[in-house]
């Protein structure tokens, strides 16, 4: 049965501070939390793609789904880092980090080289991706915090930097197939 209020204290674990509790606003719970946002985000910018035209954005939408699979191996991550779990979890890898670099020049292929900065927005879908993106960004400063004070995996910093290029690029490729032009500044 579920033990209600365990944290009420404000303090709660990882799979690597089962022993000692930690403070909720801890930065590992920041760059966690971040990430679990990101990951619920993208689920509400999967659906939003369904609703929208789930054929014409079948890539997208797999793509998105590939990506929220791979932010739980992040989480687990985080969360084990410096425990004996942490061998036995499921690890971004090299494939990984090549898979994005895949992503990223596949949905910019038919895309026109950008000029100036352009704004954030167009189709519901675009503009979804775009909060994505800067969720994302937040969650790669967080981390950052992570990786420069404890020596957490840099795979992992790797990782969510790529991610946010390949939103901006996504959101622009929504944008094209669904009828928007960008809007630069």
């Amino acid at each position: 049965m579920w033990k209600y209020g365990r944290g009420d204290d404000g303090k709660s674990e990882t799979l690597a501070s089962m022993q000692d509790k930690l403070w909720k606003d801890d930065n590992v719970f920041k760059a966690i939390g971040d990430i679990d946002e990101l990951n619920s985000y993208l689920g509400l910018t999967v659906s939003v793609a369904k609703e929208t035209d789930p054929e014409k954005l079948e890539r997208v939408i797999s793509t998105l789904i590939t990506i929220q699979r791979d932010l739980f191996k992040i989480g687990g991550m985080i969360n084990s880092y410096g425990s004996n779990f942490y061998e036995k979890i499921e690890k971004i890898s090299e494939e990984d980090l090549e898979k994005l670099d895949r992503y990223i020049n596949d949905f910019s292929s038919n895309l026109e080289a950008l000029k100036s900065f352009i704004l954030p927005g167009g189709s519901t879908l675009a503009s979804h991706l775009h909060v994505a993106r800067t969720i994302c960004r937040r969650a790669e400063r967080s981390y950052v915090t992570l990786y420069r004070e404890k020596n957490y995996p840099k795979s992992i910093l790797v990782y969510l930097n790529r991610l946010s290029t390949l939103l901006f690029i996504m959101a622009r490729h929504v944008n094209q197939l669904m009828g928007f032009k960008d809007v630069s500044l």
